[in-house]
Protein backbone atom coordinates (compact mmCIF):
# COMPACT_ATOMS: atom_id res chain seq x y z
CA UNK A 1 0.00 0.00 0.00
CA UNK A 2 1.19 3.49 -1.22
CA UNK A 3 1.15 6.61 1.28
CA UNK A 4 1.05 10.06 0.16
CA UNK A 5 4.51 10.72 1.46
CA UNK A 6 6.11 7.55 -1.18
CA UNK A 7 3.46 9.47 -3.64
CA UNK A 8 5.10 13.03 -3.48
CA UNK A 9 8.07 13.87 -5.83
CA UNK A 10 11.38 13.70 -4.10
CA UNK A 11 12.27 17.13 -2.56
CA UNK A 12 15.33 17.81 -4.84
CA UNK A 13 12.95 17.85 -8.13
CA UNK A 14 9.83 19.88 -6.03
CA UNK A 15 10.92 22.85 -7.92
CA UNK A 16 12.02 21.57 -11.17
CA UNK A 17 9.96 23.89 -14.28
CA UNK A 18 7.53 21.85 -15.68
CA UNK A 19 4.50 22.41 -17.99
CA UNK A 20 2.55 25.43 -16.77
CA UNK A 21 4.42 26.11 -13.01
CA UNK A 22 7.67 27.63 -12.02
CA UNK A 23 10.26 28.06 -15.07
CA UNK A 24 8.02 28.10 -18.00
CA UNK A 25 8.73 31.18 -20.23
CA UNK A 26 6.05 33.61 -19.30
CA UNK A 27 4.83 33.68 -22.89
CA UNK A 28 3.64 29.93 -22.98
CA UNK A 29 1.54 30.79 -19.27
CA UNK A 30 -0.67 32.99 -20.93
CA UNK A 31 -1.21 36.37 -21.85
CA UNK A 32 -2.88 39.40 -20.23
CA UNK A 33 -5.09 42.14 -21.94
CA UNK A 34 -5.82 45.42 -20.84
CA UNK A 35 -9.17 46.51 -21.36
CA UNK A 36 -9.58 50.28 -23.14
CA UNK A 37 -11.78 51.22 -20.42
CA UNK A 38 -9.00 50.59 -17.63
CA UNK A 39 -6.51 52.54 -20.16
CA UNK A 40 -9.39 55.09 -19.67
CA UNK A 41 -9.80 55.15 -15.96
CA UNK A 42 -5.71 55.77 -15.95
CA UNK A 43 -5.67 58.39 -18.79
CA UNK A 44 -8.33 60.21 -16.56
CA UNK A 45 -6.42 60.00 -13.20
CA UNK A 46 -2.86 61.10 -14.60
CA UNK A 47 -5.11 64.44 -16.33
CA UNK A 48 -6.54 64.98 -13.33
CA UNK A 49 -3.37 64.35 -11.36
CA UNK A 50 -1.47 67.93 -13.12
CA UNK A 51 -3.39 70.73 -10.83
CA UNK A 52 -4.50 72.82 -13.14
CA UNK A 53 -7.36 70.97 -14.91
CA UNK A 54 -11.16 70.32 -14.11
CA UNK A 55 -13.82 68.02 -15.62
CA UNK A 56 -15.91 69.44 -18.60
CA UNK A 57 -19.61 70.45 -18.29
CA UNK A 58 -22.25 68.01 -19.32
CA UNK A 59 -24.61 69.28 -22.12
CA UNK A 60 -28.14 68.32 -23.56
CA UNK A 61 -28.94 70.55 -26.70
CA UNK A 62 -27.05 73.23 -25.69
CA UNK A 63 -27.96 72.69 -21.82
CA UNK A 64 -25.27 72.89 -19.08
CA UNK A 65 -26.02 70.39 -16.79
CA UNK A 66 -23.34 70.42 -13.94
CA UNK A 67 -19.89 69.03 -14.94
CA UNK A 68 -17.57 66.31 -14.06
CA UNK A 69 -15.02 66.94 -11.68
CA UNK A 70 -12.68 65.14 -13.17
CA UNK A 71 -11.58 65.36 -17.35
CA UNK A 72 -13.11 62.81 -19.92
CA UNK A 73 -11.06 59.85 -21.61
CA UNK A 74 -11.50 57.83 -24.71
CA UNK A 75 -8.53 55.10 -25.16
CA UNK A 76 -8.22 52.62 -27.75
CA UNK A 77 -5.71 49.22 -27.44
CA UNK A 78 -4.38 47.72 -30.63
CA UNK A 79 -1.89 45.57 -29.57
CA UNK A 80 0.12 46.85 -27.09
CA UNK A 81 -0.28 50.25 -28.53
CA UNK A 82 -2.41 52.93 -26.92
CA UNK A 83 -3.78 56.14 -28.39
CA UNK A 84 -6.15 58.11 -26.34
CA UNK A 85 -7.94 61.57 -26.14
CA UNK A 86 -8.43 63.45 -23.04
CA UNK A 87 -11.16 66.29 -22.91
CA UNK A 88 -10.90 68.51 -20.06
CA UNK A 89 -11.03 72.06 -19.08
CA UNK A 90 -7.79 74.23 -17.80
CA UNK A 91 -8.18 76.43 -14.59
CA UNK A 92 -8.00 80.22 -15.31
CA UNK A 93 -5.50 82.32 -15.21
CA UNK A 94 -2.77 78.55 -16.39
CA UNK A 95 -1.49 79.15 -20.02
CA UNK A 96 -3.63 76.72 -21.75
CA UNK A 97 -1.06 75.13 -24.71
CA UNK A 98 1.50 74.60 -21.57
CA UNK A 99 -0.94 72.70 -19.60
CA UNK A 100 -2.01 70.72 -22.31
CA UNK A 101 1.84 69.70 -23.02
CA UNK A 102 1.94 68.21 -19.34
CA UNK A 103 -0.78 66.39 -19.65
CA UNK A 104 -0.16 64.87 -22.96
CA UNK A 105 3.73 63.94 -21.33
CA UNK A 106 2.13 62.87 -18.09
CA UNK A 107 -0.84 60.74 -19.20
CA UNK A 108 2.03 59.06 -21.34
CA UNK A 109 4.29 58.55 -18.62
CA UNK A 110 1.53 57.09 -16.31
CA UNK A 111 -0.18 54.70 -18.93
CA UNK A 112 3.13 53.19 -19.92
CA UNK A 113 4.55 52.89 -16.44
CA UNK A 114 1.19 51.33 -15.18
CA UNK A 115 0.38 49.16 -17.73
CA UNK A 116 3.61 48.62 -20.14
CA UNK A 117 1.90 49.24 -23.33
CA UNK A 118 3.27 51.86 -25.66
CA UNK A 119 1.49 55.09 -26.15
CA UNK A 120 1.61 56.39 -29.59
CA UNK A 121 -0.29 59.21 -29.53
CA UNK A 122 -2.51 61.85 -26.41
CA UNK A 123 -5.14 64.69 -28.06
CA UNK A 124 -5.92 66.52 -25.73
CA UNK A 125 -8.74 68.85 -26.03
CA UNK A 126 -9.26 72.07 -24.00
CA UNK A 127 -12.99 72.42 -23.89
CA UNK A 128 -12.92 75.38 -21.75
CA UNK A 129 -12.22 77.13 -18.94
CA UNK A 130 -12.75 77.86 -15.24
CA UNK A 131 -12.20 80.08 -12.60
CA UNK A 132 -9.31 78.62 -10.52
CA UNK A 133 -10.99 78.25 -7.14
CA UNK A 134 -8.06 78.28 -4.78
CA UNK A 135 -7.75 81.61 -2.92
CA UNK A 136 -5.63 83.75 -3.91
CA UNK A 137 -2.38 85.37 -1.94
CA UNK A 138 -2.40 88.86 -2.05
Amino acid sequence: MSTVADLAPPPETALLPGPGGLGTDPAERGETRIRERVVERIVTAAADEIGRTAGTSRRILGISLGSSERPDAQAEVNGDVVTATVSLAVRYPSPVRQVAAEVRSHVMERVEKLTGLRVAEVDVKVVSLVPDLQPRVR
